[in-house]
């Protein structure tokens, strides 16, 4: 980690991303990224390594050595569920939250179960995400109690591979906490595809060295004309909401970060450009025929409509 990633994973240490890249160098290395959600709602990679395996014990070195480096556990750490990785958290991160990648999940699904399912497959699939985004746990526990008894043929694998960990992917427990939005390490996948752009299979660990390095370059050189983007955006459009909304204005700008701010403001600026009007019902449901029969069959692009009864 450079000294620029340690301030990074203080400072946005909340929800930490972690997953590993093969082929980027010729001795068959896996690269582990960690990567954090920053400010301006962007990827910032805060640590990497370079491994001999993906057992256990690397990972435990791994989150050994950030935990060293910053002091710091993450809050909420989201992996692809890899067994060796939640056994070296469970380990090493004692305080953190770890958030199973909904994307990894669904590609193991039909792996273990479209075979035994057949035609019932797709239905299965239906029924399972109906029961992972149940909002609160009496729900889920009822909702998989009968995907359970529904599909008999299965309930070996679900109890056996995802039951343990359901705290880890269920709604109805992970929503509960601050994960920013993050439901896969998608992020990290797109990462990992800028990085394998520049390198080859064959490639020294120097190559790799040096692509990271410039990427880390590139991350703050942009992060800096963003910032002063978006404060002179805020400064033009300030006015508006200072002058009609000052108290909110006032709040907003004490908590809010430079770029949140600035949609903000842009939003409050937008609302003075609405116009209502009372419209009776019958008009409203002629209006709807009107739009089925004809807009919709034109080139008119309808932005928005805001009717008050």
């Amino acid at each position: 980690m450079f000294p620029t990633q340690i301030a990074l994973w203080l400072e946005y240490h909340d929800v930490i991303l972690n997953d590993n890249t093969a082929k980027s160098n010729r001795y068959q290395m896996p690269l582990s990224l960690f990567l954090a959600v920053d400010n301006n709602t962007r990827s910032r990679l805060v640590a990497q390594a370079l491994v001999s395996d993906e057992t256990t014990e690397s990972y435990k070195w791994i989150l050994e050595c950030t935990k060293s480096a910053t002091m710091v556990e993450p809050l909420v750490f989201v992996t692809d569920a890899d067994p060796a990785v939640d056994a070296a958290i469970g380990q090493v991160y004692e305080k953190t939250y770890s958030i199973h990648c909904i994307f990894h999940i669904n590609e193991n699904l039909p792996k273990n179960t479209k075979s035994k399912l057949s035609s019932q497959y797709n239905e299965f699939v239906s029924d399972f995400y109906q029961c992972r985004n149940s909002l609160c746990e009496e729900l889920f526990y009822e909702r998989w109690t009968k995907l359970t008894e529904k599909y008999p043929s299965i309930k070996d694998y679900l109890m056996r591979a995802l039951y343990p960990s359901r705290q880890a992917w269920a709604r109805a427990f992970t929503s509960k906490i601050f994960t920013a939005g993050i439901q896969t390490t998608s992020r990290v996948e797109g990462y990992n595809n800028i990085i394998k752009r520049e390198l080859a299979s064959n490639s020294t660990l120097y190559d790799l060295a040096n692509v990271l390095d410039a990427r880390l370059k590139n991350e703050a050189q942009w992060n800096r004309f963003f910032e002063y983007r978006t404060l002179s955006n805020c400064i033009g459009i300030t006015p508006v909401s200072h002058d009609i909304f000052p108290e909110v204005d006032k709040v907003m700008s004490k908590y809010l970060t430079p770029h949140i701010l600035s949609a903000e403001r842009m939003e409050m600026a937008q609302c003075l450009y609405f116009i209502a009007s009372n419209v009776d019902a019958d008009i409203i449901e002629v209006t709807n025929l009107y739009l089925d029969l004809k807009l919709l069959k034109s080139n008119i692009c309808l932005h928005r409509i805001l009717v008050l009864l």
